[in-house]
């Protein structure tokens, strides 16, 4: 599964309107999805499923969208909603066993949730402000 043309490393960012990926053997660029009138503030890609995410600071969101070359045309899906006090952040996928991460800036928390969104679980709470997460997979170690 490749984002862009070509077959190598990507790398994927975010102007806080559109999200791109953009191939680091080659020239080749893309805007994977765009025209979103908020902030798209991180972003990650489900290896096996083939679905950027993000999180969105001005809906207090995340989103997905299946993103492989041969399917320019799914929707944006919302899969965590919008919560009273809390604002999700910093994203990170567990692909291997199905889990997204995020960081709940405002309510102090860590969660998790499938990668659908559904059982949404705290895996720490009284943070005093979490904003980035990123996760070590070969160790299975969570990084904050």
């Amino acid at each position: 599964m490749t984002l862009v043309s070509g077959n190598g490393p990507q790398l994927l960012f975010s102007n806080g309107t559109h999200v791109f990926s953009k191939d680091l053997d080659s020239a080749n660029s893309r805007v994977l999805v765009g025209t979103m009138d908020s902030s798209v503030t991180y972003v990650d890609y489900d290896l096996i499923g083939g679905y950027i995410y993000w999180s969105d600071f001005d809906t207090n969101t995340i989103s997905r969208k299946r993103c492989m070359s041969d399917d320019d045309n799914s929707d944006k899906e919302v899969i965590i909603k919008k919560q009273t006090n809390s604002i999700p952040w910093g994203i990170a996928l567990d692909s291997q066993n199905g889990h997204l991460y995020w960081t709940d800036g405002i309510g102090g928390h860590i969660r998790r949730s499938d990668l659908n969104g559904s059982n949404v679980v705290d895996i720490l709470d009284s943070l005093q402000t979490p904003i980035a997460i990123a996760i070590d997979i070969s160790n299975r170690v969570k990084m904050l």
